[in-house]
């Protein structure tokens, strides 16, 4: 195929390759075809190939559309897409597209660069034990590693238990808008929080160290130890975090009725004579 036949990434037209980078999944890119000659070029089809990593389509063939005829001195942007499995590992891997025309075949070279990409998902999302104080029980979840580096499970640790509707009214460092408007230099919105902040001390779990590998799930095992000191008929959240994720442990504490009570007793009346 013609020499003259050019294709570049917007702004970079002497790049010795075409680039495409992202998270796996997804992946999308414009690029320019350009017809350098002074007759108009046939094309056939295009396609991106990629030997070194696995894209979606038959043996790592995603196809490009490509007009029929490229007119000359004419350049045509073309859309890119194709999808990599979420497990690919970060770096970059070489690739090649292909564009076929009637006179024959030109090859562009390409690399496809992946990035980090941390993401996992927790199920069940929520636990709720009614328990005495002091108690310790026992549960277990499921860690998805649904990025493509592994996860690191580590002893969950020490989380503060609260009224559950302190973290619908004040959110502290759950409330993510909070956050937002903090780093962007604007003053947090004040919410009261005096009815909700009183302290039931903290939840202890502790958990096995493991890791996740991408693609892969762990089925992660936990105690938690309650306070020894703990009100009576009253119901108490805790929001533990493994990596990114969090997740719901509601503990009932069981209703003890109040001692030093009697039930009143009734007189009996009686008539005179009876």
């Amino acid at each position: 195929m013609d020499s003259n036949l050019k294709l570049f990434c917007p702004g970079d037209p002497h790049a010795k390759a075409v680039l495409f980078a992202g998270a796996p999944g997804s992946v999308e890119a414009d690029v320019w075809l350009e017809n350098g000659e002074s007759t108009d070029l046939v094309l056939r089809e295009a396609a991106l190939i990629s030997p070194s990593i696995p894209v979606a389509g038959r043996h790592n063939h995603v196809r490009i559309a490509v007009p029929k005829v490229l007119p000359a001195h004419q350049r045509k942007l073309l859309s890119v897409s194709f999808d990599l499995d979420p497990s690919t590992p970060p770096g970059t891997y070489d690739a090649e597209i292909r564009i076929e025309g009637a006179v024959g075949t030109k090859r562009f070279a390409a690399q496809i660069t992946v990035v980090q990409n941390y993401a996992l998902s927790i199920e069940p999302e929520q636990f709720v034990f009614t328990c005495a104080p002091g108690d310790t029980v026992a549960g277990e979840l499921v860690v998805r590693n649904e990025g493509n580096v592994p996860i690191r499970v580590t002893p969950i640790g020490e989380y503060p238990l609260r009224n559950p509707l302190w973290f619908e009214c004040v959110g502290g460092e759950y409330d993510r808008p909070t956050i937002d408007r903090e780093r962007r230099g604007e003053a947090p919105e004040t919410r009261d929080s005096a009815p909700y902040d009183e302290d039931f001390e903290s939840l202890l779990i502790d958990n096995k160290d493991i890791s996740v590998d991408p693609g892969n799930w762990a089925l992660v095992k936990f105690t938690a130890k309650l306070p020894d000191s703990l009100p009576a008929n009253e119901h108490l959240r805790a929001r533990p975090r493994i990596g990114t994720e969090r997740f719901n442990v509601d503990i009932i504490t069981p209703f003890i009725p109040s001692t030093g009570v009697t039930k009143p007793t009734q007189k009996r009346r009686y008539k005179k004579g009876g």
